[in-house]
């Protein structure tokens, strides 16, 4: 928590030299909302929302494509933009695939295909609007 902080100080120091349309941006900042959870893994920066975590999905059937559901900790106000990618030794040999199949402002559906039936870890980030 303490390099958060140094971070944030230091940042307020950069941003009380640096004008923007006539506003120093120390102004500007202090304006914004930050939030951060990272128990929930999200944070909120002004209108921007940040979403990750981690999931497994075991497939039913090799070669078929499994799908799971993974809610957001926090609403976008429109769909994110998502990226995805396996915990993996063998992806390309054994897994497959994996992608997004559909998204909505409360959670988005994984997918998953492999050679066979081990279960996979699926990491995964979605950025967009907050709410």
């Amino acid at each position: 928590m303490i390099w958060k902080t140094a971070r944030l100080k230091k940042l307020k120091l950069l941003s009380d030299s640096i004008i923007h349309k006539g506003k120093l941006l120390s102004d500007i900042l202090d304006n914004l909302t930050i939030s951060y959870d990272e128990n929930n893994k999200y944070f909120q920066f002004w209108i921007f929302l940040v979403c990750w975590g981690e999931t497994s999905i075991t497939p039913t059937e090799a070669n078929t494509p499994t799908l799971k559901q993974v809610n957001f900790p926090k609403a976008f106000k429109s769909p994110p933009a998502a990226v995805v990618t396996p915990l993996s030794t063998v992806p390309g040999t054994k897994v497959t695939g994996v992608g997004v199949s559909s998204k909505t402002i409360d959670y988005m559906s994984l997918v998953v295909t492999r050679t066979n039936t081990t279960a996979t870890t699926i990491e995964w980030i979605a950025i967009g609007f907050g709410t």
